[in-house]
């Protein structure tokens, strides 16, 4: 299993995917590898995630470098350097090992998982040079047409051909969306239908033992736990609306929190902080640090509404992480989200409102009904299809297309 995240690595809720992934699959006859950095490479940890790898799991960590970081000279570095991303110094060192833990382990099968490209990359390499089936695992998209890398570029010609072998060469890519396979099959229409799968991203029920949710939050909190972006997790719209209803006097100032937990360095920008005072919401907007893996459950569970925000086109196709474990908790979500994936995901969910930002009458219209469902006190809805979405489950269907790829390859087939 090749990837970059892996704890301790705690930046991105990315990490969790090849963690339980690797976590379950001891259950179902397979012994996981990783091969991933060492630990002190990470810039931003999460050291309680490393309590999860259970023993039968193997890691190897390799040293690597981040071109942006450790090739910079004074702050900056040659873009070019850095293609198809910063992790690219990482290939030779993951190369050399990977190649020794096949031939040491006899390693029956590859699997690499992106962002980054690089470790598909290396994949690639791997699976060139000692012949195992592969399977490449897309989180995000690699390259988002017309956005990045820009059309027309050197960069975008080279990136593109990369894809596009990476595709040729996979035995099976696996999306973590309908959405996001199609988007990929219409980009390579030689991508057969039957090479293309889909795992959610879901929860682990584990990650839930023991946290003690309040039945009914004593203060009226919408809480966001992860990045905000300007660009696509931007909560100005939000904001407006929120404080238009406490201009009003529809929304009570003295019961209004709203929480941003391990949001990034955008909220603490003269722009956010500014926005904030200019609505009057200082005394109302909490910003936080980020906060460990089991610290942001629980902080989850004591929320009144959880905020979940993808407006963008070219997150159409993807559902937050976030996502499956805001629908385990239970609590009203509360989702500012364009037609796609993740609207799809919650629409006809219980206590689940998703909202075109722009559309301030019908996001004015929600906030009021999760307002009078607190005031009214709801008990908490869990959905009752969610065991689908249990990491258990989600690495069950994982092994089916591992064992398949490797039928495959001990019949010569594709």
């Amino acid at each position: 299993m090749v990837a970059y995240h892996y704890p301790p690595e705690g930046g991105s809720s990315g990490v969790l995917r090849t963690l339980k992934f690797s976590k379950y699959l001891p259950e179902f006859g397979w012994q996981p590898h990783v091969l991933t950095l060492r630990k002190s490479f990470y810039q931003v940890r999460d050291e309680r995630l490393l309590e999860d790898i259970p023993k039968e799991v193997v890691v190897h960590r390799t040293f690597g470098v981040d071109t942006a970081r450790h090739l910079s000279l004074r702050g900056r570095h040659l873009s070019a350097l850095a293609v198809p991303d910063r992790l690219i110094g990482w290939l030779p060192f993951a190369v050399a090992r990977g190649l020794r833990v096949i031939r040491k382990e006899r390693i029956d099968a590859l699997y690499s998982t992106c962002p980054a490209p690089s470790a598909h990359l290396i994949a690639w390499v791997l699976s060139r040079i000692s012949g195992l089936p592969w399977l490449a695992d897309y989180r995000d998209p690699w390259i988002e047409e017309g956005i990045f890398p820009r059309p027309g570029t050197l960069r975008y010609k080279f990136e593109s051909f990369l894809e596009a072998n990476v595709i040729r060469e996979c035995t099976y890519m696996i999306a973590t969306t309908p959405h996001l396979a199609r988007e990929f099959r219409e980009r390579y229409p030689q991508l057969e239908e039957k090479r293309v799968r889909v795992i959610f991203n879901g929860f682990d029920e584990a990650d839930f033992t023991g946290l003690n949710a309040s039945s009914w939050p004593k203060q009226f909190e919408i809480l966001h736990a992860g990045l905000l972006s300007r660009s696509y997790r931007n909560p100005f719209k939000f904001l407006e609306v929120m404080s238009e209803l406490m201009r009003k006097g529809q929304l009570s100032a003295s019961l209004l929190r709203i929480t941003f937990i391990g949001s990034g360095s955008w909220v603490d920008s003269h722009e956010f902080r500014n926005k904030v005072e200019s609505l009057g919401l200082g005394n109302s907007v909490s910003i936080e640090n980020r906060v460990s893996h089991r610290e942001a459950l629980e902080r989850m569970t004591k929320a009144a509404v959880l905020l979940l925000l993808q407006a963008s086109d070219d997150t159409r196709a993807l559902i937050p992480a976030k996502a499956f474990e805001y629908l385990r908790v239970g609590r009203p979500i509360l989702a500012l989200t364009l037609p796609g994936a993740t609207a799809d995901l919650l629409h006809e969910q219980v206590n689940s409102f998703t909202v075109d930002p722009s559309e301030k009458e019908s996001l004015a219209t929600a906030v009021l009904s999760l307002y009078g469902s607190w005031s009214d006190r709801c008990a908490r809805a869990v959905p009752e299809d969610i065991a689908r979405y249990e990491r258990r489950n989600l690495t069950r269907e994982l092994t089916t297309i591992l064992d398949m790829a490797v039928g495959q390859t001990r019949t010569g087939s594709r």
